[in-house]
């Protein structure tokens, strides 16, 4: 904090907490970072993926995870991909298909 003395500030230090890992002494001044850093060391897994079971760390790591179940189906074949592009790709080939098609047919 400041305090005015005349007409000069003068600047305290900020006490600012921090949290150090006695196993390792990873030390951080974020409490969610230091929970989530103890989960390293103790093993736990409290995000769990609700299709297959597999359990993670963080939620942004089950978030990553749960990206694999996602499938993307074409509505005009039995194609589907995990992957977006590679799917995308697909239905392009649709089009073209049924754009040359057309023009074949005129």
């Amino acid at each position: 904090m400041c305090s005015f003395t005349g007409s000069v500030y003068e600047q305290k230090p900020l006490t600012v907490k921090t949290y150090t890992c006695e196993e390792c002494g990873y030390t951080t001044v974020h409490n969610g970072n230091f929970k989530q850093h103890l989960r390293i060391h103790t093993g736990e897994k409290p995000f769990k993926c609700g299709q297959c079971g597999v359990a993670f760390r963080t939620s942004s790591h089950l978030k990553r995870h749960l990206l694999t179940h996602v499938k993307f189906h074409c509505r005009r074949c039995d194609f589907s991909a995990v992957d977006k592009c590679a799917f995308q790709k697909h239905v392009k080939m649709h089009k073209r298909k049924k754009s040359g098609s057309a023009a074949s047919v005129m």
